[in-house]
């Protein structure tokens, strides 16, 4: 990832973090909540958000991003669910 652009992201993570979240919420009804409850979905979030915030600050490192994609899977999870939320982060990041 170039520098420049690594740079603004994680200037403005906070701002990238809420849009994500706001967009994973508008998705939640139709897709992936009808088995979880809005506390695990929002816990799933946050730790979705902050381990692609840490593959951005490893230089890409996506070893923590698939364990947490195989655990979520494991659990049950759709795969929609990873899948909307990295094509969310490059929206919001972009």
């Amino acid at each position: 990832m170039d520098r420049k652009f690594k740079g603004i992201v994680l200037e403005n993570s906070d701002i990238i973090v809420q849009k994500w979240i706001d967009e994973i919420d508008s998705l939640k009804t139709s897709n992936y909540s009808s088995s979880v409850t809005d506390e695990l979905l929002e816990s799933t979030n946050r730790e979705f958000v902050n381990i692609i915030f840490s593959s951005i600050k490893d230089e890409g490192d996506t070893k923590q991003l698939k364990e947490f994609a195989e655990k979520l899977i494991n659990l049950g999870w759709q795969v929609s669910y990873i899948t909307d939320g990295l094509q969310v982060s490059g929206r919001v990041t972009g």
